[in-house]
């Protein structure tokens, strides 16, 4: 196992994986509105395109990547920018502001907008929801991924779908329940019901399903005319970075978030999953895309177990898990973009056997796995942790500088970060710190590598993390 150096990470970073300076954009500036835009804006200029973020942290790397956008590619009336909001409400609402500014589209033209994790809410306003899908309809689509519509498709469709409801649980009730709120995403509005838990609005109550928490990435372009079905491909499965068993013991306490999303780990071998999982996970993939009317890059939450596979959520982004299959495709075509990949598909100008698409699924059957873990302040943290150019240096000494958006994947075995805070801002209980992402030939080789760089942080840090 390698150690964490600087030196190694700065070897892992070749030449080739740089933007050419004489390359210049043919496209509109594409806007990322997420919780955390870095790995979107990352994959917009690897596709050629400028890039602007609004998200909650405006971190170092994000900003160094708007930063590249403006260096790299067609310069805009105005510069890129790195927006940080202090809400999910708040970026929406300057996202709204910004598809209204007139000056604004004067100067750059009207943008392509991109949302990750935690942006499905502002898809109620027909504004923002028209320039993300382009369509007029994309409220009602929206609303029909409600989990009421989804248990009736999967009743139809012969999917199974835990059951869900919003009767009252008694203490009588021996079944295992979750609480859950629409539209909520990264696992944060997940949590195990109490006997007579009051519900909001928003709110349902689910079964629990105990099993293996994979992810499947599907690509869908819009239907032809005259045609009853759309083209529909599963890009990869990535499974949750938990079946890692990086917990340990003394970690119990940050069990107040059960379900909070820490990262992913993928493409899954096909010989990681039972025989019949990759052409169930296909043909659901295909079911949801023709009957939700779904384009674009989008994925598909399930839970795996010896009954099969059990259908969790359906999200019209592209995922956080879709990073390590852009990785993984990485090896096949040095450049590749999952936002490339995305906005062919939303133009119609992918088909099966595309040069895209087979990058990603001939990784399936590789020997290399990527993963990716979310680094978080534990929730019984007492101060807020100041982040100093001291902590800048140490990371830089122990993981290597950061270099934007120009990196695609780790070496083997080794690490590097990405999502890291600029100097002079504050780190509280329960907040993301970074992201620590390994690839390796196994599950017990990234499972190392990331243990190891856990370490190294919590003696830069000075404290346990979560």
């Amino acid at each position: 196992m390698h150690s964490l150096t600087g030196e190694m990470l700065t070897n892992s970073m070749s030449n080739a994986n740089r933007p050419k300076p004489e390359v210049r954009s043919n496209g509109p500036r594409i806007v990322v509105a997420a919780a955390s835009a870095r790995a979107l804006a990352a994959s917009t200029i690897r596709a050629g395109r400028p890039v602007s973020t609004i998200d909650l942290f405006a971190d170092a790397d994000t900003a160094l990547i708007c930063r590249e956008s403006n260096r790299y590619l067609a310069h805009n009336a105005s510069e890129n920018f790195a927006w940080r909001c202090r809400s999910i409400d708040e970026i929406a609402q300057r996202l709204e502001d910004l598809l209204c500014d007139a000056d604004f589209q004067g100067q750059n033209g009207p943008p392509i907008v991109l949302i990750g994790g935690g942006l499905e809410r502002c898809l109620h306003n027909r504004n923002i929801s028209r320039r993300i899908l382009g369509q007029n309809d994309t409220v009602e689509c929206l609303n029909s991924l409600y989990w009421r519509n989804i248990q009736r498709f999967c009743h139809r469709n012969s999917i199974a779908f835990p059951t869900s409801t919003t009767d009252p649980i008694t203490k009588h009730d021996p079944t295992r329940w979750l609480v859950k709120t629409e539209l909520s995403s990264g696992g944060m509005g997940v949590a195990f019901a109490q006997t007579d838990s009051p519900l909001e609005p928003d709110q349902y109550f689910q079964k629990y399903i105990e099993g293996r928490s994979i992810g499947a990435c599907y690509v869908a372009t819009p239907k032809v005319a005259g045609e009853e079905f759309s083209f529909c491909e599963m890009l990869g499965v990535s499974e949750s970075v938990s079946a890692l068993n990086l917990r340990t013991d003394d970690e119990a306490g940050d069990q107040t978030l059960p379900f909070r999303y820490e990262g992913s780990i993928g493409p899954i071998n096909n010989c990681l999953l039972p025989e019949t999982a990759v052409g169930d996970l296909e043909r659901i993939g295909s079911l949801i895309a023709n009957g939700f009317d779904l384009v674009g890059v989008f994925g598909i939450d399930f839970v795996l177990n010896q009954d099969g596979l059990w259908l969790l959520e359906i999200n019209l982004r592209i995922g956080a898990a879709a990073e390590l299959i852009e990785y993984a495709a990485s090896r096949t075509i040095p450049d590749f973009s999952i936002v490339k990949l995305h906005l062919a598909a939303l133009e119609a100008k992918i088909e099966r056997g595309c040069g895209l698409i087979e990058a990603c699924q001939s990784n399936w059957v590789q020997d290399r796995v990527f993963a990716k873990r979310i680094v978080y302040r534990r929730q019984e943290a007492t101060q807020t942790l100041p982040v100093s150019p001291s902590f800048v240096a140490a990371i830089e000494s122990n993981f290597g500088r950061f270099v934007g958006g120009l990196q695609v994947a780790p070496m083997s075995g080794q690490v590097f970060i990405t999502d890291i805070p600029k100097p002079q801002t504050y780190i509280d209980a329960g907040q993301p710190l970074l992201t620590l992402h390994v690839s390796g030939q196994s599950y017990f080789d990234v499972g190392e590598a990331l243990r190891q760089a856990f370490d190294v942080l919590e003696k830069i840090i000075g404290e346990r993390l979560a």
